[in-house]
């Protein structure tokens, strides 16, 4: 496993292939697949239901529609911000689409375009208050929650429409599956993968990086951080946009609550996945991963009949949780501790 244009570390002798693993894959990394294995054995052990096909499909199109989100948020944050507006922009993109196609085929594309472009506008707005105006990421991006739900509600209301469905050829899409893989659980992994390499193979993907890691080192050489900024909010108000659309063709009946979940689970997500919320490089695999974690958790919660506010408790103190072991992973403090528990007990 590798992260994404991490800064180079330093030399690392030859023959000592342990260090090198070491730098490749850092502690906070390992944090969402020890989480993911314990769940795992946790799942086999209590309700292997889960893992039946037909409820694998299903959790794999949970996840995807999460990972999409959740690039996203990953993108804020690693620009050194945080992104409140999820649940409306996720909210409005599956309105949009049940409003503007009436339940038609033939209207589907052109609300897919209406949805890309709306978003992009959002994320605009949202960049340029952020990196232009220096104003700050969470209350504006918690406003712009706000706005946009007031908007949804003067112009499309709560029912989106009189039949108040989603194209058939959308929820068809959505219910596709290879094996127990969700086609949506696919595609997020090809949108995750081609983003991946982007950050990690092109000028525009390591300029953002870098962006992100140190603001005024980027800018001492060059590199315009204004522009990355309002470009990252953009892209990720079109990734919600996106993870919208297929929500709604999996609900095919999506109402005004369908964003609520994802306010809190996209930062959950990117928080297993080892991403630093001050901002610099992460891992979108790992942040995939977390995705997976979240959906398995919801299942198993469902699977035995957790109440919604146990789920919510759950949520919570997941998030506790993996922030504490990704900052102790990044101080090295779990290297710290493992090493000395070894020396401790491996001489007694």
């Amino acid at each position: 496993m590798s992260t994404i244009d991490q800064v180079p570390p330093p030399a690392v002798p030859a023959g000592n292939p342990r260090r090198d693993l070491a730098f490749r894959f850092a502690p906070r990394y390992r944090v969402v697949w020890i989480a993911l294995a314990a769940l795992i054995i946790l799942i086999a052990a209590t309700a292997s239901e889960v893992f039946r096909t037909d409820s694998l499909t299903l959790v794999t199109a949970l996840a995807g529609v999460l990972a999409i989100a959740s690039a996203g948020q990953l993108l804020v944050i690693m620009s050194g911000g945080i992104d409140l507006s999820v649940p409306a922009v996720v909210t409005f993109a599956a309105a949009i689409i049940v409003h503007q196609t009436e339940g038609a085929n033939g209207r589907l594309a052109g609300a897919v375009v209406e949805v890309i472009a709306i978003t992009a506008g959002i994320g605009l707005i949202i960049g340029v208050l952020v990196a232009v105006v220096r104003l700050n990421a969470m209350i504006v991006t918690l406003a712009m929650n706000g706005v946009i739900t007031g908007v949804m509600l003067l112009w499309i209301g709560t029912t989106f429409s009189t039949t108040g469905q989603v194209p058939p050829n959308l929820s068809d899409l959505t219910a596709r599956d290879v094996g127990f893989l969700s086609v949506v659980g696919i595609i997020a992994i090809a949108i995750i993968l081609l983003l991946a390499a982007v950050l990690r193979s092109t000028t525009v993907g390591r300029s953002y990086v870098a962006a992100g890691t140190n603001r005024v080192a980027a800018e001492i050489i060059g590199i315009r951080v204004v522009f990355y900024e309002v470009g990252g909010y953009m892209l990720a108000a079109i990734f919600y946009g996106i993870a919208g659309i297929f929500l709604a063709g999996l609900l095919t009946t999506p109402d005004f609550t369908v964003g609520d979940a994802y306010q809190l689970t996209t930062i959950i997500a990117v928080a297993l996945g080892g991403a630093a919320l001050a901002g610099g490089p992460a891992s979108l695999l790992c942040t995939m991963a977390g995705c997976v974690f979240v959906a398995l958790l919801q299942q198993y919660l469902q699977a035995q009949s957790y109440s919604a506010g146990v789920s919510q408790l759950v949520n919570g103190l997941v998030l506790i949780l993996a922030v504490a072991l990704v900052t102790a992973g990044s101080g090295g403090r779990i290297r710290q501790l493992t090493s000395r528990l070894t020396a401790r007990f491996g001489h007694s």
